[in-house]
């Protein structure tokens, strides 16, 4: 284990130990019924040996707080095919080049397209989810997209999220971790 993402999965000051240089991720969410913030923790858990990991509701976090990171990733329910207010309202506050030099991703908590009936599927295609629009706010505030926005299914309005989505919300961090 040489590499600055091995070092994600193992003890932190093994790390230091090492002269490895940490990465600093902060993971911002919000959600409506616990299903966001359930990926989010999962996310987090993924990497929890690290020191350098921060879980933050999105009006607990201060844009300062984006001076010390390497990694930011953003959360959000999909509601009517955007983020929930709280996201949007942050994304839209930060200065235009906030991100600059930050690389990021984006989720989202969405219903399965193919499980619903015609008229809800057309609404789903022609509305979208959270994670693109996410994806897009971050670009557009100099941010450097390291995967494709991904979404996490519920079952319901209210979830619950699928048992899957747990181990996919795993290995989506760790294939991001791999690439910084």
């Amino acid at each position: 284990m040489d590499s600055t993402a091995d070092c994600l999965s193992v003890n932190a000051s093994n790390c230091r130990r090492r002269g490895l240089e940490l990465v600093n991720v902060l993971v911002v969410y919000d959600s409506a019924y616990g299903n966001t913030e359930k990926i989010a923790k999962a996310i987090t858990h993924t990497v929890n040996q690290s020191d350098d990991i921060r879980l933050a509701l999105v009006g607990d976090i201060k844009p300062t707080a984006l001076k010390a990171i390497d990694l930011l990733i953003v959360g959000s329910p999909t509601q009517n095919g955007k983020p929930t207010q709280s996201i949007h309202d942050y994304l839209n506050d930060l200065p235009s080049d906030a991100l600059a030099g930050i690389k990021v991703a984006a989720f989202d908590t969405r219903y399965a397209i193919d499980e619903h009936g015609v008229s809800m599927k057309l609404f789903m295609k022609k509305v979208g989810f959270a994670a693109p629009r996410i994806a897009a706010s971050l670009r557009a505030k100099g941010g450097d997209l390291v995967t494709e926005p991904v979404g996490f299914i519920v079952g319901e309005k209210e979830g619950p999220l699928r048992d899957e989505e747990f181990k996919r919300a795993s290995t989506w961090i760790q294939e991001i971790t791999k690439t910084l």
